[in-house]
This record gives structure tokens, C-alpha cells and sequence, in this order.
């Protein structure tokens, strides 16, 4: 084959790959707007929730501040306020993820609360031991909320995917400070099946996924289609200067460790 009609089909696999990534992204916003009306429903299910829900609480603990021997009103009043408590955490993040004005983000707080919404994935909640180690005082870093959650999410989604198939299942999350850079950063590590060197490169292109060769059912335990999360991460990452290292080894794992300027 001659460098002209080589070129020719560099082209044409460049537009189409265009095209396909064109597609996928017209198919994600019109499912994000579809989560913001979502979003916006949860928000005010959770405010006309909450009256009804404090009288079941006050009135479960003046009925057991008479009768102290019924154990199930303890069980009743322990669900109620289980109940009130996630409602709250979803008030909190729908208002935190609708906001377009900037603020101080917690990166302890935000790992916390997304890890308590990602138990809604089942082979997270049932099957990974997660461990979590967070440094203590950690300086905020300024930014949007929604942004940094979505990077925490389609990290923690592509760490459980790798772990499908393996024998032992376990998420690790650290925070730190690097005062020699004056950043905060946040790892997610897995024990899943690596990526092969060769792919290292390409995992962060646009619709590059291994996860099709796997042959894996995936699909009943993500939460977010397969081959843009990483592209996601790194789109957002580069609006706040913000690194990212990958450390894998097939059969063994890998670490996704970014770091974010406090600049």
C-alpha cells in the first residue's frame, strides 16, 4: 500500500472515530440532562420527606420514654433516623452538585459521602472490602464540587470493573497533602486485572476500553457506560492543573493517583 492511500485510511479511521465519539457524547448529555431532572426530583422528595419523617421520629422517642422495654420502637426510631440521615446527605449533594459558583471542597467529606451513594452499586455493597486513609486536616481545594465527585466516581467505577472476575476484591482510598507542591491528592487503588503495559498509553483516549475482550456482563453492576470515564477524569482534571499517575500490574492491580494545585 502506497503513503497516499495509507494516509487516506489514517483519515478515514480518524473521522470515524470523530464520528463515534461525536455520537457517544450527544448520547451522555442527553442521560446527564435526564440525571439533572433526576436530580432535581430527588432534591424536593427529600425536603417534603423530611416533615413527615420528624413527627415519626419525635413521635417514636416520646413513646419509648414511656415505655423504655419496647425494643422496636428502639429498631423504629434507629430506621427513622438511618432514613432522615440519607436524605439529608442526598439534599446536600443535590444542592452541591447544582451549584455553578466555585467553592472550597473537602476532599475527606467528598470521599465519605460519594462512597455512601456508590453502595447503591451492588457488587461494591456485597462483594469489595473497601478501606479508606485519610489524612487528617486536609486543606481544601478550591473548585466544583460536581466536578471532583464526578472523578472520584468513574475512578471508583473503573476500579470495580477491574475487579469482576477477581478472586479478591478490595478499593483503597488515600488522601494527602505534598506541601513540596503545595497540592492535596486522592488515590483509588483496586486489586483487579491490571492493564497491560501496552495499553497504559491509550487508556485515557476517548472510547478506548479493554472491557469488550474481558467479556464480562458489566452491565448489571456499573452505574456508567464503559470506555469515557478516564477521558472524563482527565478532561476535568486539566481545567484545574491537576496530575494524574497510573501504576498497574496485569494480575495485580492498579493505582490511580491524582493531585490537584492548591493555587
Amino acid at each position: 500500500m502506497n503513503k497516499k492511500a495509507n494516509g487516506n485510511k489514517k483519515i478515514k479511521q480518524s473521522g470515524k472515530r470523530d464520528q463515534d465519539l461525536l455520537k457517544v457524547l450527544q448520547e451522555r448529555l442527553a442521560e446527564a440532562q435526564k440525571f439533572e431532572t433526576i436530580g432535581l426530583l430527588a432534591s424536593g422528595l427529600a425536603h417534603n420527606v423530611n416533615s413527615p419523617l420528624a413527627a415519626i421520629i419525635l413521635t417514636a422517642e416520646v413513646a419509648l420514654a414511656k415505655h423504655p422495654e419496647l425494643v422496636e420502637l428502639k429498631d423504629i426510631l434507629h430506621s427513622a433516623e438511618r432514613i432522615q440521615e440519607i436524605i439529608g446527605n442526598l439534599a446536600e449533594k443535590c444542592q452541591q452538585e447544582q451549584t455553578d459558583e466555585a467553592g472550597d471542597v473537602d476532599l475527606n467529606q467528598l470521599v465519605q459521602d460519594e462512597l455512601r451513594f456508590l453502595q447503591a452499586n451492588l457488587f461494591l455493597k456485597h462483594r469489595v472490602e473497601v478501606k479508606t486513609s485519610l489524612k487528617a486536616h486536609l486543606p481544601p481545594i478550591r473548585g466544583h464540587f460536581g466536578d471532583f465527585s464526578l472523578c472520584f466516581f468513574h475512578l471508583v467505577q473503573n476500579a470495580l470493573d477491574a475487579m469482576i472476575q477477581a478472586p479478591l476484591c478490595r478499593l483503597t482510598v488515600r488522601t494527602g497533602f505534598l506541601k513540596s507542591r503545595k497540592s492535596v491528592w486522592l488515590s483509588v487503588a483496586d486489586t483487579g486485572c491490571g492493564i497491560p503495559k501496552a495499553n497504559l498509553p491509550r487508556i485515557f483516549e476517548p472510547l478506548f476500553t479493554t472491557k469488550a475482550d474481558l467479556n464480562l456482563n458489566l452491565e448489571q453492576y456499573r452505574l456508567a457506560p464503559a470506555g469515557l470515564g478516564l477521558w472524563v477524569v482527565r478532561q476535568v482534571l486539566d481545567k484545574y492543573r491537576a496530575g494524574i499517575q497510573v501504576q498497574s500490574r496485569v494480575g495485580q492491580g492498579s493505582v490511580f493517583k491524582i493531585a490537584v494545585p492548591m493555587g
